[in-house]
C-alpha cells in the first residue's frame, strides 16, 4: 500500500503517514520468487515523501523448548500489543515451528517479537 509522507524520512507506519487504500494491491509470493510491480498514483498537497506498507500474510517462528512437556502460549507481540497467539503442546527438548496466518497489514513487522509462556 502506498504511504504519503510528510517527510520523505519519517515512519511509513508514523503519524505522519497517510496510507492511500485504493493503492493496495494483493499478490501472493512463493518464497524466494521475486516479481516487479508498479503503482503509480498523483501527487498530494501537504506531503513531501511517499513509501510502501509491505505485509505477510504468515509469519514463522521457532520455539525452543529446554524445559519439560507441557502446553505454552506462543504471542506474537508488536510492542506491548498482542498482535495474534496461539496455544501449543510441547515435548521436552523439542523445537517446533508455527505459523501465525493473518492479515498483518497494519503491523509493523520490524517491531514484532515472540513470547512464549507456560499454558498450564
Amino acid at each position: 500500500m502506498l504511504v504519503w509522507l510528510e517527510n520523505p524520512n519519517d515512519d511509513i507506519y508514523g503519524p505522519n503517514s497517510a496510507p492511500v487504500p485504493e493503492t493496495k494491491r494483493e499478490r501472493f509470493f512463493s518464497s524466494g520468487e521475486r516479481r516487479e510491480l508498479s503503482v503509480t498514483s498523483g501527487t498530494r498537497d501537504g506531503y513531501d515523501g511517499y513509501g510502501f506498507r509491505m505485509w505477510a500474510t504468515e509469519i514463522h517462528v521457532e520455539i525452543e523448548n529446554e524445559g519439560g512437556a507441557g502446553r505454552v502460549e506462543a504471542r506474537l507481540m508488536e510492542g506491548n500489543e498482542i498482535i495474534d497467539d496461539a496455544e501449543l503442546m510441547m515435548d521436552a527438548g523439542v523445537t517446533i515451528s508455527h505459523a501465525f496466518e493473518s492479515d498483518f497489514a497494519d503491523v509493523d513487522l520490524e517491531k514484532i517479537d515472540i513470547e512464549v509462556v507456560s499454558a498450564e
